[in-house]
């Protein structure tokens, strides 16, 4: 009980702690005003989206809300292409709050503002009050994180999940102690990532890499680790594990979700034949879905079958041209990282007439293209701002994360900091190597876009802080 009492007493000091750290200092104010602008920018899409609920509602949210709904009514998951943490989660906020597509937007835009706080928790921590702020602020004026808050869509639940997971694993890793108390720890943070994979299964193999991150990170405690890195693994693979085996009883074939084929085979297989037959994308795509629903007709296929034949076959195409996969790969990273949610801006002035405009809703336009769109709509120029600030936002973001790899890199930081810095930019890597593809677009940052925020923040108010040490130095000597 008393143990108890010690930690709760502990986590107010440090509540209190962080409140002081916001009064004493002139920059307080700003935290406030940087999660009300946050908000405001959400709230504006959102208000500009309400002309066409269709924008809130996407092709795939039904196929997150219906097998949710299934399964809170009738006990039962009829999906194979989800995971079920979002549906349910979905699903319940539809039955309990609303089942308005503008009320289930603003659920999501409220989960956005938590994670802006959280990106300022951890900053506060590792790297101080103006790195906390900027990040906060980079974040909040991401304009493709804006728009996916207000998307009824995986990744805004998904982004809470992994900050929460890595501010867990970074307060873990910073203890210093390696106890009988925190296996316990450790198996409730792998508990996390498993619920972090059922979430989107795109982080199935993220505890691979977060072991390799504790192991050099603990290496110094020999005694426990080997017991650290076990316990994390187990408890990180038992939700998706318990899933696949799950599948399996249903289908007999072992595999966690069938989106990952279809992906690989009518997607990036199907990219690689349009480019060796010189042929169309969309041509190639539907073929090769026409193809894959006869053979599971003719063959009275189940899901998993389907879904284990759609892998082999997109890995048998991509292999036979490995550099055209690289190329298609790093075509996928460029829309990723320089993608601005073109098409999703536009939808905020010219909704479905865009075209008539002659817009280019494509999310890869070229920035000539964007401005000869502009000239040739007649936009105004509010919309263009937001376009332009698109653009801009990214070079400024870009440049703090470049300056923050190239201090590392140098061993500028303390070592505390480094394990953290480390951490971001193997998750960031992790996630663009298993996103980029043919179906690739802004929005697949959109997980990653807290940790490229706190980056940018810390790159940034590190050159300003450089800058402001040479001009210090050079004021000094000037007066010897």
């Amino acid at each position: 009980m008393i143990e108890k009492e010690n930690i709760v007493e502990q986590k107010m000091n440090v509540f209190m702690w962080r409140i002081k750290e916001l009064q004493k200092s002139d920059y307080g104010i700003l935290f406030f005003l940087i999660l009300i602008l946050a908000f405001a920018v959400r709230l504006g899409i959102w208000a500009a989206y309400l002309n066409n609920p269709g924008h809130f509602f996407l092709p795939d949210t039904l196929s997150y809300l219906e097998p949710g709904r299934h399964l809170l009514l009738n006990g039962s998951f009829p999906s194979f292409l989800r995971t079920p943490v979002y549906p349910l989660f979905l699903a319940a906020v539809s039955i309990i709050v609303s089942s308005d597509p503008a009320i289930l937007a603003l659920v999501h835009i409220v989960i956005s503002l938590i994670t802006i706080v959280l990106i300022y928790d951890l900053s506060l921590r590792m790297f101080g009050l103006k790195t906390a702020l900027l990040a906060m602020l980079f974040m909040a004026l991401d304009i493709t994180s804006a728009i996916s808050a207000n998307q009824i869509l995986s990744e805004t639940l998904f982004t809470l999940f992994l900050m929460i997971c890595i501010i867990w694993l970074s307060h873990f890793q910073r203890k210093g102690k390696v106890e009988h108390t925190n296996f316990t720890t450790i198996a409730l943070i792998g508990i996390g990532f498993s619920v972090l994979t059922l979430t989107r299964p795109i982080a199935v193999f993220l505890f691979i890499i977060i072991a390799g991150w504790l192991y050099f990170t603990l290496k110094k405690y020999k005694k426990n680790l080997l017991k650290i890195i076990i316990l994390f693994s187990i408890f990180s693979m038992l939700l998706p594990v318990s899933w696949i085996v799950r599948n399996h009883a249903h289908t007999n074939v072992y595999f966690l979700t069938t989106v990952s084929s279809k992906n690989l085979y009518q997607y990036r297989a199907a990219w690689n034949v349009s480019r060796t037959s010189n042929r169309l994308f969309t041509d190639v795509r539907a073929e090769f879905k026409q193809k894959a629903a006869l053979k599971k007709k003719n063959e009275n296929l189940n899901d998993g079958e389907i879904a284990q034949w759609e892998q082999s076959e997109g890995i048998k195409i991509l292999k036979e041209k490995p550099l055209l996969t690289l190329y298609q790969g790093f075509q996928g990273l460029i829309k990723m990282y320089l993608g601005i949610s073109n098409a999703d801006i536009n939808n905020l002035y010219f909704s479905r007439e865009s075209k008539q405009y002659g817009i280019n809703n494509n999310a890869g336009a070229s920035v000539i293209k964007i401005l000869r769109d502009f000239k040739s709509a007649n936009v105004p120029l509010w919309f263009a701002g937001i376009k332009i600030w698109a653009l801009g936002y990214l070079v400024l973001l870009y440049l703090g994360v470049l300056y923050s790899i190239v201090k590392i890199l140098k061993k500028r930081f303390t070592l505390e900091q480094q394990h953290l810095i480390w951490l971001i930019l193997i998750v960031i890597a992790y996630f663009t190597f298993f996103s980029a593809g043919v179906e690739t677009y802004s929005r697949f940052r959109v997980p990653v876009a807290p940790l490229l925020s706190i980056l940018g923040g810390l790159g940034w108010i590190s050159f300003f802080s450089r800058i402001r040490l040479f001009y210090t130095q050079r004021k000094a000597i000037v007066l010897k």
